[in-house]
């Protein structure tokens, strides 16, 4: 009940900028540039609200699960809605400062390919090296009730010693995803 309505809006938004560059393919774009942006910034909004939903809801559902004795039955609304009140704050935190981090990774990175290109090749493996361990931030942070510097402290110090592992789950999950998405596009 939660997901269901960002879903909707969210399939209305990607629906409508499918149509839209549709017709910017076939050089019948009727809409100003102005409209397809704003569209396109409401469509991003949606996303991130329902992505900080979807993440606050699972991870509410978890910690739930493991503290009630009776587990997940029984819930109510009502016990449900503080602890995802509380987790969607947090989801709002960490992805913020993964945004934030993220970019001054890639700014680090562009810094360094000004002065010279060849720093590229230790520059890209450095920054993947560095953002994988980034997966397990929102977990510690959600799941433990830690500050937001000790749950990063804490990604990466179980994300280093198993980057090898996120990497090869990363690369398992979006062949899945490609393979499922091919079979899907193919017309039957």
């Amino acid at each position: 009940y939660i997901l269901l309505p960002f879903s909707m809006v969210a399939c209305l938004f990607l629906s409508t900028m499918t149509n839209v560059m549709l017709d910017f393919s076939y050089s019948q774009f009727v809409e100003s540039e102005g409209v397809f942006f704003v569209k396109y910034m409401l469509f991003l909004l949606v996303f991130v609200l329902s992505s900080i939903a979807l993440y606050a809801s699972v991870y509410s559902m978890l910690q739930l699960y493991y503290s009630r004795p009776k587990r997940l039955q029984g819930l109510t609304f009502r016990e449900f809605a503080s602890s995802l009140l509380k987790n969607c704050k947090r989801t709002l935190v960490v992805g913020i400062l993964s945004v934030l981090f993220v970019i001054l990774l890639l700014m680090i990175v562009i810094i360094a390919a000004i002065y010279s290109y060849y720093s590229l090749i230790i520059t890209i493996p450095a920054l993947f090296a560095v953002i994988l361990p980034l997966t397990y931030w929102y977990s510690s942070y959600l799941l433990e009730d830690i500050s937001i510097i000790d749950s990063f402290k804490k990604a990466y110090r179980l994300g280093f010693p198993t980057w090898g592992g996120i990497l090869l789950i990363a690369l398992v999950i979006g062949l899945i995803i490609q393979i499922i998405a091919t079979v899907f596009s193919i017309p039957w």
